[in-house]
């Protein structure tokens, strides 16, 4: 599970959510996980760890840290 924090000071914008997901996707690709996970949040707010209120639209439906555990 890759968290990508501090989303909510960026406006939650997609678009360097995904900079962010590739850029962690190519670094992490030599350890041949079997699944990975990666969930935009707000660590300070807990929107995306407790909480899925006030996730982006473009993010709904997708995993969510709670439904991991």
């Amino acid at each position: 599970i890759v968290l990508i924090n501090k989303m909510d000071l960026i406006n939650w914008d997609e678009e360097t959510y995904n900079f962010y997901k590739k850029t962690m996707e190519n670094f992490l690709k030599p350890l041949a996980l079997k699944s990975l996970y990666f969930i935009p949040v707000s660590g300070y707010k807990g929107i995306g760890l407790v909480s899925q209120v006030n996730m982006p639209e473009w993010y709904k439906g997708e995993y969510f840290l709670k439904q991991l555990q």
